[in-house]
């Protein structure tokens, strides 16, 4: 039975591509490059309830904000100037609520579990160009809810650090697959206190 608290700082990169899909030969175009969209730091909030038998309910909160400024001119090699600059955003929260159970080994020297997980994206998306000539823009927004099934492990080769690792896969979402996983090392200086990276 115990309460765990956990601040994450994520360095992000982003990256994306996209087509024309009505040539055969369709060219690939470098989404990422071409608006030239950064990512900035990603901090994300952990609440660990451990309930009872080694059940555990576990929520984490994050905000991504991406944005980019590209002048044409300088993207695009053609003989003549081009002024216009166009200016893009990609941000959203994302959530996450999980359910539970991790088996302990004598002498907690080895851990392994899995829950059932419900990840939630909410964000917007948009484009705008602006030159002497005209402005236009265009601007989405969406959101969807991902279940998922994770495992976890922990080793603890001594009482004072840990390697931690879990895989996530999407499962009955019919849009898009979805798989992440996270691997690291912590180390606890004090029995309620600890850092660490991955």
């Amino acid at each position: 039975l115990g309460i765990e608290l956990e601040g994450r700082y994520w360095a992000p990169d982003l990256s994306g591509s996209a087509s024309l899909a009505d040539f055969e030969l369709p060219p690939i175009l470098d989404i990422s490059d071409l608006l030239a969209l950064d990512a900035d730091g990603v901090p994300e909030g952990r609440f660990t309830f451990r309930i009872f038998l080694g059940f555990y309910v576990r929520a984490a909160y994050q905000t991504m904000d991406n944005s980019g400024q590209r002048n044409l001119g300088d993207a695009i090699n053609v003989p003549f100037p081009i002024d216009a600059t166009v200016n893009s955003n990609l941000d959203f929260d994302y959530g996450r609520l999980a359910l539970g159970w991790r088996f302990v080994l004598p002498k907690k020297v080895f851990s392994i579990g899995a829950f059932a997980e419900a990840k939630g994206f909410s964000g917007d998306a948009g484009a705008s160009i602006d030159s002497s000539i005209f402005s236009d823009s265009v601007s989405e927004s969406f959101e969807a809810v991902i279940p998922s099934v994770v495992v976890v492990a922990e080793i603890n080769p001594s009482e004072k650090w840990q390697i931690f690792g879990e895989i996530s896969l999407a499962v009955g979402y019919e849009d898009a697959d979805m798989a992440d996983w996270e691997l690291g090392l912590r180390y606890y200086p004090t029995g309620i206190f600890g850092i660490g990276a991955g």
